[in-house]
């Protein structure tokens, strides 16, 4: 089977554009342009909730480059501060762009307003340098694809950080992604329909962030039956960002917190998830960073 969609694909690519072949064969964008660079190719077959799936994904590879979104059920729960947090750590590593979806630019607009002080041409995207190798990038209206594409030229890790919005408009966009962040807050509002999600599925690597901003106190029944879903929906990792009283002045400011904050340590708990061994530290064992610790899992 996976010799004959590598055949199949570089068949139709003589007559067809990456994103038509990935529609006509029903896998993931990524899938294409692994084959189409020549990379490996892994073929799986998964139980979601009743339904059987095939994945299609791209074999873990040396290459450091991810594409990262940030999907959330709801606005308001941290999603573009989790975003510039995100990737300014990674930044202190890799060569990073932050996409920015939300039609009225979200929350890092203060990020950008404060600290982007260079406008230029990156390869062949024009793009804000926040930091060193921490860029900005605001799309147009229909340019969305067109710039994932060029970023994934220029740089060894793409944040798209989505908008509240009806997934079924975003379907489009994380074809493009191999990692999700599943964005919560304390609440946990929105996880059935986003787990569910068959989107979802395309995804190479999935985590679930928990994240209470706004100091409210998790349920923690609601919280264990989370994890005990985490087999079922294939998800690597649950990651819980404590309160840290810095992050609101931090934004206010258009900083970003400490690396001492509870919320830092979240964070880079998260980075270590997504990308082992890029901050050269170990993860972290502390109980609020990793989601199933605190109920006793591995």
């Amino acid at each position: 089977m996976q010799d004959d969609l590598i055949q199949k694909i570089r068949e139709m690519h003589q007559y067809c554009t990456p994103e038509g072949i990935a529609t006509a064969l029903k896998i993931p964008l990524e899938a294409v342009y692994t084959v189409l660079e020549g990379k490996p190719l892994k073929i799986e077959n998964r139980q979601v909730g009743e339904k059987p799936i095939i994945l299609v994904k791209a074999a873990a590879s040396s290459h450091p480059q991810k594409c990262i979104a940030i999907i959330r059920a709801k606005g308001g729960i941290g999603a573009s501060t989790l975003a510039v947090h995100l990737a300014n750590t990674i930044s202190g590593k890799l060569n990073v762009l932050l996409i920015d979806l939300n039609p009225n630019g979200g929350d890092t607009k203060q990020y950008v307003l404060d600290k982007g002080l260079h406008l230029g041409q990156t390869g062949s995207l024009v793009a804000i340098r926040l930091t060193d190798n921490f860029y900005f990038h605001y799309p147009q209206p229909g340019e969305v694809k067109d710039s994932i594409k060029k970023a994934k030229e220029n740089f060894d890790a793409i944040i798209l950080d989505l908008p509240n919005a009806e997934l079924k408009n975003l379907q489009e966009i994380t074809q493009y992604c191999n990692t999700g962040i599943i964005l919560l807050d304390t609440t946990l509002q929105g996880i059935e329909k986003l787990l569910s999600w068959h989107q979802m599925t395309a995804l190479r690597s999935k985590f679930v962030v928990v994240n209470n901003g706004r100091q409210i106190e998790t349920n923690e029944k609601i919280l264990q039956e989370l994890v005990q879903q985490f087999s079922d929906y294939d998800i690597e990792e649950g990651i819980y960002l404590p309160f840290s009283p810095e992050l609101t002045d931090a934004f206010n400011r258009g900083d970003f917190v400490s690396r001492r904050s509870h919320y830092q340590e979240g964070v880079s708990s998260l980075v270590e998830a997504i990308l082992p061994g890029l901050l050269n530290s170990k993860k972290s064992d502390t109980l609020f960073t990793k989601i199933s610790r605190l109920f006793g899992g591995d």
